[in-house]
């Protein structure tokens, strides 16, 4: 369960459940619940494709990285790796 902002009623820091995959507000249990935003990222990222397998020490723990894969830099400095196929849907270059 989480909260949010009910679309139907309004209600804002509400618990929002899921039931079949769609969010219900449980204030007026409205089964279209809160409404599904599109974000798109804003802040410039600094990355780049390494051409064989690698480790990164990350926020969230050791992660493991492909060939092929990039080593992406974040605002804060803080390193990960982002699968190729996601970088290139996601990224392109400035």
């Amino acid at each position: 369960m989480i909260k949010g902002l009910c679309h139907t009623c309004f209600s804002s820091n509400v618990e929002i459940d899921f039931k079949d995959g769609k969010p219900i507000c449980s204030t007026c249990e409205n089964p279209n619940g809160p409404k599904e935003e599109t974000y798109h990222k804003i802040t410039p990222i600094k990355a780049i494709q390494m051409d064989k397998d690698f480790t990164v020490n990350t926020l969230e723990g050791t992660m493991q990285g492909h060939a092929g894969d990039y080593l992406a830099t974040g605002i804060k400095g803080e390193k990960y790796p982002i699968a190729k196929e996601i970088f290139e849907r996601s990224y392109q270059k400035t």
